[in-house]
């Protein structure tokens, strides 16, 4: 397993804020990106053009063998239609991005934000519990105008989970954010933050649970 990486809530703080998404849509990158429902190359992306469509929708068979991403540390699935991100960020295990997803939205249009999930590791002694304060007062540190919604308990295939909500304005946008903490092997955490806009959060009600609840952690 990888080494955790000392600024782990710094990046965690640039995905929810969306400059990550931002940057790579936005750019000239070596990527495949969605515009008007076809694949286009920027650059010299080293993967195929993928073969889904690049429409936007939501699909109602994510749990195919083909959609999922595995490594040695955990699988999860990737929707239909959504797409991994091939940019190494430092710190950050997986990105998907939901590429075709379209908004009515000016702001939203000007930096092309799209929905993403994204996946981070870090490893601490303490329990979510004792955990949970030291995370909000970083995020608080570094986001000034961040708005903590419920938390709660629960359960992620059997390992101990924090959830809560976040509430972020960034350039005239509300951004809201699903955070599960999951406490894994050891003193092993990861971290789940699934992005999106207050507008659009009603339409990933089911989608969000049935992707955290395919993450399933490798002993």
């Amino acid at each position: 397993m990888k080494n955790p990486k000392k600024y782990y809530l710094l990046l965690l703080v640039i995905l929810l804020i969306g400059i990550l998404v931002i940057i790579r849509f936005s750019s000239k990158e070596d990527t495949w990106i969605c515009e008007n429902g076809n694949w286009v190359k920027h650059g010299n992306p080293a993967s195929s053009q993928p073969t889904s469509g690049c429409n936007g929708e939501v699909s109602k068979n994510i749990n195919e063998p083909n959609n999922k991403f595995v490594n040695n540390d955990f699988e999860i699935i990737i929707p239909d239609k959504w797409v991994k991100s091939e940019s190494q960020i430092p710190g950050v295990t997986l990105m998907v991005v939901n590429a075709g997803e379209n908004n009515d939205d000016e702001n939203i249009k000007k930096i092309n934000f799209k929905s993403y999930y994204a996946i981070t590791y870090t490893t601490t002694e303490k329990s979510l519990n004792d955990y949970l304060p030291e995370y909000e007062s970083a995020m608080k540190d570094a986001v000034s105008n961040v708005v903590f919604g419920n938390v709660s308990d629960g359960l992620v295939n059997n390992y101990p989970a924090k959830f809560l909500e976040l509430n972020i304005n960034q350039q005239n946008i509300d951004f809201k954010t699903f955070v599960a903490l999951v406490k894994g092997e050891e003193n092993d955490v990861w971290i789940f933050a699934f992005n999106t806009t207050s507008k659009l959060r009603g339409n990933y009600e089911t989608l969000i649970p049935e992707i955290l609840n395919s993450f399933k952690l490798k002993k």
